[in-house]
């Protein structure tokens, strides 16, 4: 009896890492199908006549869809050091936390949701319920770092990323890169996707993550903003594959399921042997 008690638990168990939801951090671009905005989109900017940080709801940039904020003029924010971080609480919102690395009294939040206050890293400088009659946040199955400087001589770097699930009974598979430099001569980024234990794409907005990373824009001028940024966006992927990230069996699981599917019957063909079945 206690044979077959741990027989069942091992099946158990190993049902349970065969059942999990998978989030993967490095699906390569080449990859992918279609990547369509969707969700949320943050962006950070070096710019001197209008905002420099923005949190959206991935439809469009228009006033009524995202919420942003000037945190200072080129001199200032030029060649600084920011502490970026995104994150997702399941039923409550997104928020989109800056903190500059050499002052860590200069620090803005932007709040999209209605949030309890203790999950939030600062007071929010602007906090909103909806963006453009959308609470947040729309579906989204992956989510794309991307830095770009397409301006002569410029370039946006970021360090020391991190992804990190707070929501139990996730695997998280591949690496993601923890740092990255764009220039002109090609842009830096990467992908992450979300599906669940059948495989198929999984809405991201139900899972507790947090994204944290050091943003630096490096700029030769104070003109063209949109030419040198940092972003983190929401998207609605497809994809071919996974690349061996895909949430099939792991090995130890099936060599878990098959040896207590083996016992299992075992024990069965003896009890019917001595009951002479």
């Amino acid at each position: 009896m206690n044979r077959m008690k741990t027989i069942y638990a091992l099946l158990g168990i190993a049902a349970l890492n065969l059942g999990a939801s998978t989030i993967t951090l490095d699906l390569p671009a080449s990859n992918l199908v279609s990547a369509t905005p969707a969700g949320l989109q943050t962006r950070y900017k070096v710019d001197n006549t209008n905002w420099d940080m923005m949190l959206g709801n991935a439809v469009s940039v228009s006033p009524t869809t995202i919420v942003s904020r000037d945190n200072g003029n080129y001199n200032a924010l030029n060649g600084t050091q920011w502490i970026y971080e995104i994150a997702n609480i399941p039923t409550q919102g997104v928020y989109m936390y800056m903190e500059r690395a050499d002052s860590p009294t200069t620090r803005y939040l932007l709040a999209w949701g209605s949030f309890q206050p203790e999950v939030l890293p600062t007071t929010a400088n602007t906090s909103v319920t909806s963006l453009g009659g959308l609470s947040p946040t729309p579906f989204y199955n992956g989510l794309h770092i991307y830095a770009q400087a397409s301006q002569s001589g410029s370039s946006a770097v970021f360090a020391n990323a991190s992804f990190t699930v707070s929501t139990p009974g996730i695997n998280v598979t591949g690496t993601l890169p923890a740092s990255g430099t764009a220039t002109p001569s090609g842009i830096a980024e990467a992908y992450i996707a979300y599906t669940d234990d059948l495989g198929n794409r999984a809405d991201l907005t139900n899972v507790q993550w947090k994204f944290r990373t050091n943003v630096q824009l490096n700029k030769t001028g104070s003109g063209g903003a949109e030419s040198v940024k940092f972003e983190f966006t929401g998207k609605d992927m497809t994809y071919t594959s996974l690349d061996g990230g895909s949430p099939v069996p792991e090995p130890a699981s099936l060599v878990m399921m098959i040896s207590a599917l083996a016992a299992a019957g075992f024990l069965l063909k003896q009890r019917r042997a001595a009951a002479g079945i």
